[in-house]
């Protein structure tokens, strides 16, 4: 788990498909008693973690509504 952010994020892998990443999501991490982690991800996967965070936030058709304005 990477603790410092990345300077070119591009450079890495995606962390759940492998391909290059073009995102970086950053989080609180409990095994790192609370410490800020990143997280590089790849375009498709950055957007089915969107998708996914709205949809458990507003609901499936709240989530639909703001994912035709992330394209």
């Amino acid at each position: 788990m990477r603790t410092r952010p990345y300077k070119d994020v591009t450079r890495a892998k995606c962390e759940r498909c492998g391909q290059r990443a073009a995102y970086q999501w950053q989080g609180a991490c409990v095994e790192r008693r609370s410490r800020i982690v990143y997280h590089p991800l790849c375009a498709d996967c950055d957007r089915e973690g969107n998708e996914l965070t709205m949809t458990w936030l507003h609901g499936k058709a709240k989530a639909n509504e703001l994912m035709r304005g992330y394209e």
